[in-house]
């Protein structure tokens, strides 16, 4: 009898011990982590650290408002759901009601991993799979994928950046790669600089399996190079990331038979250093169509490109200031073959609003759209007629003395048959946690070989 009863307490000690760890801090002995990726595509020395450093975003731009959350809430006229956004305050993602309340948090922290360049303190990018699990992008650093409870599956460190996109079984996102061959290297000089770069960062369109391994890649340049849209690229060159690219999103053939270049698993991308935004054929490696936005005076340092149901391209264009005295941002509407820009939000007085960089677009399925405003922390629900039907701001703040709210670097609208784990979760309690503390245990079997 006392032998049980020693055993018992032995069982509950332990089990309180995994607890606690569990909960305090369950990445402290640096488990639950599967490699994807031994090789790297961009070295590490300080020099390059320092340029993918310069790569990034504030945290936050603007001063606070002074109000927070939700402003503006029209519930006859917004379209219902969840809001999955990302912000610069640190390495947490969250899902809201409407109403602005947290529904779920994500947080984990890139930094205990073995990889040590971290360039920001934030994640960049997010996108929602089924049962809870994201994906997460550390700018020019990396992507992982982690469950409901923050648990990471697995990492993979390719200098992933800007984007995440999700179609048929597969990821497909952006991936900074050095490039130093005679080709590329004979085209361009750098001008006036205290440093002598001896490489080009290009940008390659990665398709990854659902377990982060690659599974084909294209290089942005050689795509370029190769195409009627040869002459944007400049070759006088002040800095490595001349290819700069920003979106990354698949066609999903719905309507291919009103023109080819919708063709099913065609990409669409933003060249953002370029003002181009174009159409690859993957199976052709090239560029069928696209715009440049500067010569056509269009758009400027432009994000977000979508294909909408008719056809035409939503986009967020930044314009930084075509003239410095009148730096606005707007959303437009772009016919794709006849260059026309057919609806704009932005631009005027009652719809005024500017983002030094980023932002992102949402057609919903109601006809509004969704903006996230991120230099302002702010994002935007409008109508076809422009009025705000939802307005929301960002409740974080950064800074030495919270001087600044948190930039929103993304803020997408869930459909609620998307997040019915969250149900489970309530319904799970305590077995949730208990789920946590086997599959951490199972992690640790793992990683020591079991």
């Amino acid at each position: 009898m006392q032998f049980r009863r020693s055993f018992q307490a032995s069982i509950i000690y332990i089990f309180v011990c995994l607890l606690v760890i569990l909960l305090i801090s369950p990445y402290a002995l640096g488990i639950n982590r599967y490699k994807i990726d031994e090789r790297r595509l961009a070295n590490s020395d300080s020099e390059r650290i320092e340029v993918l450093k310069s790569i990034g975003y504030l945290p936050g731009y603007e001063q606070p408002p002074g109000f927070s959350g939700v402003t503006v809430y029209d519930e006859d006229k917004v379209y219902d759901g969840f809001n999955f956004y990302v912000s610069g305050h640190g390495y947490e993602v969250y899902l809201i009601h409407m109403n602005g309340s947290v529904a779920h948090t994500w947080n984990f922290d890139p930094n205990i991993l073995d990889y040590k360049i971290t360039p920001n303190s934030y994640w960049r990018r997010g996108h929602l799979l089924g049962g809870g699990d994201i994906l997460l992008i550390s700018e020019a650093n990396m992507m992982v994928r982690i469950d409901k409870y923050s648990n990471l599956v697995w990492e993979s460190q390719m200098k992933q950046h800007h984007d995440i996109s999700v179609a048929d079984g597969k990821i497909y996102t952006l991936a900074y790669v050095e490039r130093n061959d005679q080709e590329i290297m004979s085209r361009y000089k750098y001008q006036n600089l205290s440093v002598e770069y001896d490489y080009v960062l290009d940008n390659y369109l990665l398709e990854m399996d659902m377990n982060g391994v690659i599974l084909s890649n294209l290089s942005v340049y050689d795509l370029l190079s190769k195409s009627k849209f040869n002459y944007t690229i400049k070759e006088e060159i002040k800095k490595p990331d001349i290819f700069h690219t920003n979106t990354f999103k698949v066609f999903d053939g719905t309507l291919e038979s009103k023109n080819e270049i919708y063709k099913k698993g065609n990409y669409l991308i933003s060249i953002c250093a370029l003002q181009t935004i174009a159409i690859v054929d993957p199976e052709k490696e090239e560029i069928v169509w696209g715009i440049d936005g500067d010569s056509e005076n269009l758009f400027k340092n432009e994000h977000e490109p979508i294909l909408l149901e008719n056809g035409n391209i939503l986009l967020f264009d930044n314009w930084l200031g075509k003239e410095e005295i009148n730096k606005d941002s707007r959303v437009i509407e772009i016919d794709p073959f006849t260059h026309e820009i057919v609806w704009e939000y932005g631009h005027d007085q009652d719809s005024a609003f500017y983002s030094e960089c980023c932002g992102t677009n949402q057609m919903l399925p109601n006809g509004n759209i969704l903006i996230a405003e991120t230099s302002a922390g702010r994002a935007i629900e409008v109508t076809r007629d422009k009025e705000i039907v939802w307005e929301y701001y960002n409740p974080n703040l950064v800074g030495d003395n919270d001087d600044y709210i948190a930039s929103i670097f993304q803020m997408h609208r869930i459909e609620k048959e998307d997040v019915k784990w969250l149900e489970d979760l309530k319904k799970a309690g305590s077995v949730g946690i208990i789920d946590r503390i086997f599959g951490y245990l199972s992690s640790i079997m793992t990683f020591l070989g079991f």
